[in-house]
Parts: C-alpha cells; structure tokens; sequence
C-alpha cells in the first residue's frame, strides 16, 4: 500500500471469531483501492495463551503483542485505536477504560446493552476527545452506498412507500440450552444479535438521513419470547412525513430467504440479496413498465467486508473527526431508541439494566 496513505495503528479486544474476521479483512492485499494503511499492533485477551493463539491462527503479516489483559494493551503507546470484538453485554468497560486511557474506539455492534449505556460511552469519549464509532460494518460496503443512491438521490423506482426486511438465521432449537443467545444474563435474543440489520436497513431504505437529520418515526412491535428471551421480534417502523413503513423481522428460526429487504416504489421495485442481512451481494431493479428492461448490479468484493468501515475509521481520525458521518453517534442512539421501544414492548429486560 502506498506510504501516502493515513496509518492506523490497532489494538484488538476479544480473541473471537469476529476479531479475527476483522483483522483477517485488514491483511488483505488491497493496493488498488485502500483508503488506508492498517497494522494490527496489539491483541488483548484473558490470557497471554489466547491472545498467542489468536495471532497464530488469523494473523500472517502482522506480528502484534500478546497482552494478557486488556489493561496493558490500553496502555501500550503504539495503540491508536482499540477495536472491541468482545459479545455485546461485555463492550461497555472495555469501551470506557480504552476511552479513559486516551484511545480512539471502533465497537462491534450494538455497542451496548441499550440507549442508556450507549450514551455513557459517548459523552466519556466526547469529554476525552476521542474518536468512536460502532462498527456498523454493513453501512459501508461500497453496494450500501449503490444502493442508496439509486434509492433516495436517483430515485430509480420513484417514492417509496413500503419496505420488507427480514433476516432469518441459525435454529433456535438446536441451539444447547447455555449459548449465549439464550441466555438473558449475555444479552441474547434476535433483537442485539440480528434485529439490528433488520432496523439498518429499514433506515437505509426509507430515511436518506442519519443521527440528527432523522426523519421522524413511530415503532410498533411483538416477540415470540423463548427461553426467556426473543426468538423472534418483527417490527412496523412508520415514517408519517413520507407516508411510508417498513415491516421488518429478525428470528432465530430458519433461513428461509436470501431477500434482505424489498422496496416498492411507485414505478417498481427495488431488492438487495446476500446469504446474510449483514452482507449484501446483489441489487435487483425490476420495472413495472414493461418495456425497460430489469436491472442486476453485483459488483465483486473482498473478504468479509470489514476493512471498509476500517478505511472510513482512519480517514475520520486523520482527518481530525471524533465520529463518521456515515454512522455517526446519533445514528446510534435513534437504533437504540427503537431496540429499547421494542423490547419495551415485548417486556425483555436484561438483568445488568434492572
């Protein structure tokens, strides 16, 4: 990669499967389109041997230090910024201590719990000056920002007034009785773990807005609750000054289709594929004159798609900024707003927030 580029120097917490997808994307020869130059300097985790075995396993051009505790890698001097690929219920101290410590933050998603926890992080990083952002990795695949385009600037299908969303993984009942997505006491459930594509999306689709610009909206909803926590959750998010909703779903039961969300606009319809919600592969355009021909945009892609909210990160932070404007902290806070309405709803409460 070109020397010209910002370098972005990071220290990894959690020794997962999330992690090391991110750090494996960051290794990718990318030299015909990186916006940034990336060294994985430091991997934290409950032990030296984790962290060791972490960087054996998904590490081949980065040689970074073994910490055994995530106390040290905050204090270690070549850490820029601190990715968090810990599971949810455990983000928030991590996420305070590296924010104390003078580091700048990337926080899988949902960054927290709920609203509540989420803006304690943001004012401890806005009162340190340090850049955070959730890792909202699917906002900024280079198809999101096709797609968005042709939607609301191009208006290719014309004014939308209903959108589908549903992502569907995994099977509830084969899950053993003490994984963390049926455990309230680790955040599970379909609503922090998946749902929050769903709600992505449902704003991608019908708001060209974010954080403070956010057009109004309401939200009803229900859960199918099971194990103590939702199996299910579906939602109807209405936005009344456009006059349209999208009807949007997350479960634990089934895949039952590669559709990710469905527009319909006044002159057709718009649809975004991929085997996830998290990873969209192809747009489809099809016309309700039957004359124009349908559309298929399925650009190629690298890896899991992890490096291009790392390039936004490092342009953000060499450029001075303390959040993206892609996924900037009032975009957070509204996604939370709408989790806690829904669980609200549904009556899933988490044991850290009674």
């Amino acid at each position: 990669m070109s020397n010209t580029l910002p370098t972005l120097r990071w220290g990894i917490i959690g020794a997962g499967s999330i992690s090391g997808k991110f750090v494996g994307d960051l290794e990718i020869d990318r030299s015909s389109y990186a916006k940034a130059n990336h060294q994985i300097v430091a991997v934290g985790s409950s032990s030296v041997e984790k962290a060791e075995q972490f960087i054996f396993k998904n590490l081949r051009k980065n040689s970074p230090k073994a910490y055994g505790s995530y106390s040290e890698l905050f204090k270690d001097p070549n850490v820029d910024i601190v990715y968090i690929g810990t599971p949810h219920p455990f983000h928030k101290q991590p996420a305070l201590d590296a924010i104390n410590a003078g580091k700048h933050v990337l926080c899988e998603k949902p960054m927290t719990l709920n609203y509540k926890d989420a803006k304690d992080l943001i004012d401890a990083a806005t009162k340190k000056k340090v850049f955070l952002m959730e890792a909202v990795w699917t906002r900024f695949f280079p198809i999101v920002e096709t797609f968005k385009d042709l939607v609301h600037n191009k208006k290719i299908v014309g004014d939308i007034h209903r959108a589908f969303i549903d992502f569907a993984i995994k099977d509830f009942d084969e899950l053993p009785s003490n994984h963390r997505l049926k455990d309230i006491n680790l955040g599970g459930g379909a609503l922090l773990d998946i749902g929050i594509y769903s709600i992505t999306w449902a704003r991608l689709g019908l708001d060209p807005n974010v954080g403070k610009k956010a057009l109004k909206l309401n939200v009803v909803s229900s859960s199918v609750m099971d194990a103590g926590v939702d199996a299910i959750s579906s939602a109807i998010i209405t936005y009344p000054e456009i006059k349209a909703q999208a009807i949007l779903s997350s479960s634990f039961w089934g895949n039952t289709s590669r559709e990710i969300i469905r527009l319909e606009g006044k002159l057709g319809k718009i649809t975004v594929f991929g085997k996830y919600a998290s990873c969209p592969t192809k747009i489809k355009i099809t016309f309700d004159d039957s004359e124009k021909e349908d559309i298929t945009i399925e650009p190629p892609k690298d890896g899991f798609g992890y490096h291009y909210e790392a390039d936004a990160v490092a342009l953000d932070i060499a450029n001075g900024k303390l959040e993206d404007d892609i996924m900037p902290l009032d975009e957070t806070l509204l996604i939370f707003k709408i989790m806690d309405k829904i669980r609200e709803q549904c009556g899933l409460v988490y044991p850290q927030e009674k």
